[in-house]
């Protein structure tokens, strides 16, 4: 059997593109592009986010990203942490926001490579952004960095929150 998809005729096997399904894509590389800037600005909060938006993860696995989770958001107040942008954290924040974008993609059988690539360049992009603001305000501002450094970790909580949801599927 076939069908006819925009004046051609495709196998009934193939893959049938619908505005809807590149909707639900668009939403979902979104929310990909959303946890890596996670990634960048705490590194273990897509983990912990992703590990308590699956149904099938354990209480084990979701006590264990929540405590990886909490120690970042403490570790990251104190002095002797190095900046985000040595080298190692760096690269940390970059793997992370991969490995994190390819599972986001792959609970929706979506490409990994693809969820990868966003998740990596948008956890770059979260990283500077985030080391960004926390010395513009730091600098510009008599207002504690802890104060900064705690609105980064609630707008970190947020957009890992929401890049976790399911995607809505148009309708």
């Amino acid at each position: 059997m076939t069908t006819t998809h925009q004046n051609k005729t495709l196998p009934e096997t193939s893959i049938q593109t619908t505005h809807t399904d590149t909707t639900f894509t668009a939403q979902l590389y979104r929310q990909v592009t959303w946890l890596g800037i996670t990634a960048g600005l705490r590194s273990m909060m897509p983990i912990a986010m992703l590990t308590w938006s699956a149904p099938e993860a354990s209480p084990r696995a979701k006590t264990l990203t929540s405590f990886l989770a909490i120690g970042e958001l403490i570790g990251d107040k104190l002095p002797i942490i190095p900046s985000r942008l040595t080298p190692g954290p760096f690269i940390a924040r970059l793997v992370i926001g991969a490995i994190s974008g390819a599972l986001l993609c792959r609970r929706y059988q979506h490409p990994l490579a693809e969820g990868a690539m966003r998740g990596a360049l948008s956890a770059a992009i979260g990283t500077i952004a985030g080391s960004g603001y926390r010395t513009l305000t730091a600098q510009t501002t008599e207002v504690p960095d802890v104060v900064w450094a705690s609105i980064e970790d609630c707008a970190a909580f947020g957009l890992g929150k929401r890049a976790t949801q399911a995607p809505s599927k148009a309708k």
